[in-house]
């Protein structure tokens, strides 16, 4: 999984620019740590904005910076 901030080079707008991206190994249920079952947890759907569709990715990427980085 990962997660990561991106909007358009305000220079050039054929590029973008990355904020810091967070990135796990892969996971399964049975193998998950306990970091990785709290981000899980934190973006269930119903807690995440629905006002637009930028606040509801950014409320899934904040909260992976929050709980650390995944």
């Amino acid at each position: 999984m990962n997660v990561v901030h991106k909007r358009t080079n305000l220079v050039d707008d054929t590029k973008n620019t990355i904020e810091e991206m967070i990135i796990t190994d892969w996971f399964t249920e049975e193998d998950m740590s306990e970091m990785q079952g709290k981000f899980l947890a934190s973006i269930d759907v119903k807690g995440l904005s629905y006002s637009n569709f930028y606040r509801f990715y950014a409320d899934i990427v904040d909260r992976g910076y929050k709980i650390g980085g995944i």
